[in-house]
């Protein structure tokens, strides 16, 4: 009777005639963290983008309000957007406030940039918001 020696299981890992992969998790890490982070300040650039715009229906609706007010004084929409867009901080900058009424109908618009995290995307993409309202007068019954 022959018997044979069972065959003899290989471990995986470094030795002679098997590749090394040393280093590769700081390689992995590279890829993976650069990636993660760019991740991440997408988000936070999206989230002052939306701040920014929703700053700028805040001050274009206080604007219409203002303007469309029995009696309002003409500019009473750009001061009044102008003041809201000063209390709230830098989430929107380069602000133009335009408020346009045919006596009937006020349209304030409020344009600006948002804060930017990504080099160029507020020049890329400006804020506007705009709010029309129609303007309090005395009419016959």
């Amino acid at each position: 009777m022959i018997t044979h020696a069972a065959p003899r299981l290989r471990l995986a890992g470094p030795g002679p005639g098997r590749p090394r992969d040393r280093g590769s998790a700081s390689i992995e890490f590279a890829i993976t963290a650069t990636a993660v982070m760019a991740i991440i300040f997408t988000a936070i650039q999206a989230s002052t983008y939306f701040w920014a715009r929703s700053i700028a229906h805040a001050a274009a609706a206080e604007a219409a309000d203002a303007q469309r007010a029995y009696n309002a004084p003409a500019g009473a929409g750009v001061a009044e957007a102008n003041a809201f867009t000063a209390s709230t901080g830098d989430g929107l900058t380069d602000t133009t406030v335009t408020v346009t009424t045919d006596g009937q109908q006020v349209q304030a618009t409020v344009t600006g940039k948002c804060l930017s995290v990504l080099p160029g995307f507020c020049n890329a993409f400006k804020v506007s918001a705009t709010v029309h309202g129609t303007v309090e007068r005395v009419t016959a019954p």
